[in-house]
């Protein structure tokens, strides 16, 4: 089964308050991804590509392809490959993510993840060394 989604976004700072000469800039952001879903199988594959531009007149496309299949009946393992580029394609950021979702109930989840950088055309200081996610997830309904 494919599914299809458009899920048009805009981002903004929470607060002006977290604005300071050594803070993020006051950059807007409007995302246009198209997604797609599909199951094979125990496995579930997950694909986007989306275009954006920001306040600041940039301008970038983004991608990622993830999947993920269970293990067991709580442990779901997931794996992420993902990046970012310019509209001409010259500049190349691609991370990747691997993460567990370990559900305690139906309705509390942990949820954690390690990732790194596989290629980035980015400056020394603004590439991703390392991320670590730990989380807890509650669903409702």
């Amino acid at each position: 089964t494919m599914e299809w989604a458009i899920a048009v976004n805009y981002t903004m700072p929470v607060s002006h308050d977290i604005i300071s000469e050594d803070g993020p800039d006051d950059v807007r952001l409007l995302s246009v991804p198209l997604l797609a879903s599909w199951q094979l199988g125990d496995w579930t594959w997950l694909g986007q590509e989306g275009g954006n531009t920001s306040s600041d007149g940039g301008r970038f496309w983004d991608y990622g392809v993830a999947v993920s299949r269970p293990f067991g009946n709580s442990i779901q393992f997931m794996a992420e490959v993902y990046g970012f580029t310019g509209l001409s394609f010259a500049d190349n950021t691609v991370n990747y993510q691997l993460g567990v979702d370990y559900e305690i109930s139906p309705a509390w989840h942990v949820l954690a993840s390690v990732g790194s950088r596989i290629k980035s055309t980015e400056p020394a200081g603004l590439r991703l060394n390392y991320s670590f996610y730990l989380g807890l997830q509650w669903l409702t309904g």
